[in-house]
This record gives C-alpha cells, structure tokens and sequence, in this order.
C-alpha cells in the first residue's frame, strides 16, 4: 500500500477530528443515535445484527433509528466543516468528497 503524503495525512487527521467531534455533540443530543453511527463506523457501515438488542429497541425499528441517526450525524459533521472551511467553493468541494464515505 502506497503511503500517504503529509497532505493527505493532515486532511485525513483532521476529518478524524471533525468525525469525532460531530460524533461526541450526537451523544450529547441523543445517545442511541450516538450508538448507531458508532456501531456503523466500526462496521464500515454494515451495522451490528444485534444492534437492535443492544439498544433495547424493537429491531423493526432499526432501519428508521439508522435513517435519523445518519441525517442528524451528516448535519453535524457538515456544521464541523463549514466552522473550519469559511470559502464556499472549497467547502463544496470538500462536501462532495466526503459526504459518499459518511456511514
């Protein structure tokens, strides 16, 4: 595997960051939401069978929790962005090339 330059090591450092601290204001607005995207990014996004369980939910209702979870985690994570990144256009470039990894 090809190592990566500093650039790319600092952008990736930093959208960790930017992951972490949109992840911790989740949990402070919701914890199951919290669990769900945790649980989505150790999984790369496949999600835990026994999430449901785990949360104490019906598993019928898994599919809306992950739904909420992950528009509430993609507008935190987004505020993150746009409180670092001031210039629209390198923001939107940016967004672009972030938001298809996002679980």
């Amino acid at each position: 595997s090809a190592a990566l330059d500093p650039l790319e090591s600092l952008d990736r450092g930093w959208v960790e960051v930017a992951v972490a601290e949109a992840l911790v204001q989740l949990r402070r607005g919701n914890s199951d939401y919290a669990d769900v995207i945790d649980d989505l990014l150790r999984t790369d996004g496949e999600g835990s069978p026994d999430l449901a369980e785990r949360l104490g939910r019906p598993p019928a209702t898994l599919a809306v929790l992950r739904h909420r979870a992950r528009r509430r985690f993609a507008l935190l994570f987004e505020e993150q962005l746009r409180s670092t990144v001031r210039d629209e256009e390198d923001f939107e470039q940016l967004w672009n090339a972030l938001a298809k990894h996002l679980p």
